[in-house]
């Protein structure tokens, strides 16, 4: 889905009566000298917000725009299309409409510049425990041309770069995040479902969108849908190629939720998938030898009520720890299709 998009438009080609409106209803930024002469003025950004959107315009030597394009008409900005020139009416149209004016009000996209498009895809995981652990494999990778920096919202790739830069995050914590401040809206179903996402963001700036116009021959507004699926996995592969997780094949998911509700604590469920992957390591007599008795058959049970067969702990029936790829071809498309893969994961 594209998550931003910053289109603007060279104020001549903005009619006369718009452009007055929209410089009336703008707040201003001036700069005074220390007498209290105004040196200059500009307008600000102004926010045009609604219950379930928000786009932010500017009107100065250009007409710009920005925001998500997602958030127009759907509660957060979870899922959307990828179809950019869908994407920058729907936009255009809203701020119109927003002071009276039809979309025919604009020229056609051609004649309009870009400055940013953000492509995003969300990768479902086996586990809401997962996403975690990608992140912390990812933190580690070597950083190549681009640096990469690790922060408390996720890891970025390429911060300051005027070319493009990236973000990999937790869709999870920035779902309740934005549902905490009000700038989103999720159901409880969703909230619970953004836990399986890693959420992979490619930020193509105004340098890198004149660079891929110029190579492939084609105004920003014909990237089509595969292209800029290009450009992500272009950006994404040389980082993803050597990135490898642990499959846990949600056992620690079931493990939290048996012993949260039987009264136990989610770090008695950490301990005893802890355990669980000694014996796989080590042969269950190690493991036990390692343990005290109470401690061994606490874990047991535990493992039992999460469905791990007694014969399934006998040394050789372990299964080696398996590692898996993270591949973004498995990316998700919309709640429905998080629902299908969880439901999936859970029945293997």
């Amino acid at each position: 889905m594209i998550d931003w998009l910053s289109p603007w438009l060279d104020v001549s080609l903005v009619p006369e009566p718009l452009r007055l409106l929209l410089e009336k209803e703008s707040g201003k930024i001036m700069k005074l000298s220390p007498d209290g002469v105004v040196e200059w003025e500009r307008c600000a950004w102004e926010s045009i917000r609604s219950d379930s959107h928000q786009i932010s315009c500017r009107i100065g030597s250009r007409l710009e725009i920005q925001g998500s394009p997602a958030r127009v008409g759907l509660r957060n900005n979870a899922f959307g299309s990828l179809d950019i020139r869908y994407c920058a009416d729907k936009m255009i149209s809203f701020v119109l409409s927003r002071f009276g004016f039809p979309r025919e009000t604009l020229p056609p996209l051609l004649e309009w510049g870009c400055t940013r498009i953000d492509i995003t895809r969300n990768l479902c995981m086996a586990s809401r425990e997962e996403p975690v652990q990608a992140l912390e494999v990812l933190k580690y990778l070597p950083s190549g041309r681009q640096k990469i920096s690790f922060e408390p919202d996720g890891l970025y790739i390429g911060k300051r770069s005027s070319h493009q830069t990236a973000k990999v995050y937790l869709k999870g914590q920035d779902a309740k995040r934005l549902q905490k401040s009000k700038k989103a809206f999720y159901t409880e179903e969703e909230l619970l479902l953004s836990e399986y996402l890693l959420r992979f963001e490619l930020m193509l700036r105004s340098r890198k969108i004149k660079e891929l116009s110029k190579l492939f021959k084609r105004h920003w507004s014909e990237f089509t849908p595969e292209f800029l699926l290009a450009r992500h996995d272009e950006f994404f592969s040389k980082y993803l190629s050597d990135a490898e997780i642990v499959d846990m094949n949600t056992l620690l998911e079931k493990l939290i939720e048996v012993a949260t509700t039987s009264g136990r604590t989610e770090a008695a469920a950490r301990q005893a998938y802890g355990f669980y992957l000694l014996v796989r390591q080590n042969g269950l007599a190690n493991a036990k030898a390692s343990t005290t008795k109470t401690t061994f058959y606490r874990h047991k049970k535990l493992l039992e009520d999460a469905g791990v067969a007694a014969s399934d702990l006998v040394q050789s029936n372990v299964v080696p720890i398996r590692r898996k790829p993270i591949l973004l071809c498995d990316a998700v498309c919309s709640w429905d299709d998080v629902k299908r893969c969880v439901a999936a994961m859970k029945a293997a």
